[in-house]
Parts: structure tokens; sequence; C-alpha cells
């Protein structure tokens, strides 16, 4: 498992015809983009995985098919192998996340002044004893530990191939964010998940999330649906 960051300082830093290696989904997507920033940095995730393929198999990218899949999820394909990748991209940082085996989810945030009241997020993110813990802290340590839990949350949705529709008021991490329930259910399924930070400097937070099991991605039912 390897994790690449790297930093958009300009729009126009990122070829447009970066554009021309896409997947027909990705593809899609981003012609479906219209704000700039948005469309350079979804060239720049796809940028950095080419990148991370070429450093990490000492070989050009091109030999890999990228894949988006319906759930979201990204796969590397060549011929009967298929290895796991995630991106994620907030405010100018980028990061990419490769597997081996297995699926992989990656999620950083940078965090910018907001609007919405807490409790309105709060309510929507954390699990309620997460909330209670987390409300006795300072306003500054309280949005900490808030884009904290969400980065862990939104990494573990991705490698399970769910996204927000997991429900993240419903996942609960154990102490230091060793273990996992969904629901008030630890699923065996859960048991095999690794989960780390990434050190992404002292204006953003990130988290990773690493199964082997490679179908955990793909179709989370197969050993069970989820609670």
């Amino acid at each position: 498992m390897r994790v690449f960051l790297a930093e958009i300082q300009d729009v126009n830093s990122v070829p447009r015809a970066a554009a021309n290696t896409l997947c027909a989904a990705d593809g899609c997507r981003f012609e479906a983009m219209s704000h700039p920033r948005r469309r350079a940095q979804f060239l720049a995730g796809r940028l950095l995985l080419r990148h991370a393929i070429e450093r990490t198999f000492d070989a050009p990218a091109d030999r890999w098919r990228i894949d988006t899949l319906k759930t979201g999820c990204i796969r590397l394909a060549r011929g009967d192998s298929f290895l796991a990748a995630s991106i994620a991209h907030s405010r100018g940082l980028v990061a990419c996340a490769i597997a081996a085996r297995g699926c992989i989810g990656i999620d950083v945030e940078r965090p910018r002044p907001r609007r919405t009241p807490w409790h309105r997020l709060a309510d929507a993110v954390l699990h309620p004893a997460e909330l209670a813990e987390i409300e006795t802290l300072g306003e500054h340590d309280r949005w900490a530990a808030f884009y904290r839990h969400w980065t862990y949350k939104e990494a573990f949705a991705k490698a399970l191939g769910r996204g927000l529709s997991l429900g993240f008021e419903r996942v609960r991490f154990g102490s230091a964010f060793r273990s996992v329930s969904v629901g008030g259910v630890e699923a065996p399924l859960f048991h095999d998940f690794r989960f780390a930070a990434v050190d992404c400097g002292a204006d953003a937070f990130g988290a990773i999330a690493w199964c082997a099991h490679s179908h955990a991605a793909n179709d989370p039912g197969e050993r069970g649906a989820l609670p």
C-alpha cells in the first residue's frame, strides 16, 4: 500500500490534455463539470494516480487499465490482475492511495470557515457517542476532532464502495481508530479493516482505510449485508 500527495498551485498548471487519458466513465464525469477548479482537481487526481502506478510498478501507467466502478471505487486491471486505488482532493490538495490487493479508501480535508451551524454538520457525521465526547472540547479542538472523524469515515465508506450512503452518523470508531462498527454492529467484514492517519501538513487532515479482501469494495453483501 502506498500513498501519494500533490498540491495544485494554479488551475492552469494542470494540463488539459490529461483528459485524453481518462477512461470512458471518468471522461463523462469530467465533461459534465463546469467549474475550472473542480475540473483541475479531477484531472490532477487522475494524473497523480498514473504517477503512483509508474512509481509503484516501475512501468508505464498505460500498461494498466483504469476503471471507475459504479460504486465510485477505482480498479486497476492488467490481464487477470486487479488492484485497488482511491483518490481524494480538497482545496488544492490531492491524494492517491494504491494497494497491491484488497480494497482501499483515502480522504483528505483542508478545513474552511463553515456557515452551517455546528450541530447541523455534527449530527450528520458523528455518532451520538462521538458527538457527546467531542462537545466537551474547546471550539478549535472540537473542529479538529470533527474533521479527523470525517476523513476516517469517508475513507472507510470509499473502501466499502458506499460513499455518503453509508450514513456517517451510524459509524462509530473505537479507541485511536483501531476498530469500527456500523449501526452498533461490529460485523466480521469490519474486523479485517485497518486504518491510519495521512500526514497532509498542519492545515489539513487525512486518513486511509484498507482491507485485504478485494470484494469488500465491490459487493459488501457478499460477506453479509451491512447492518
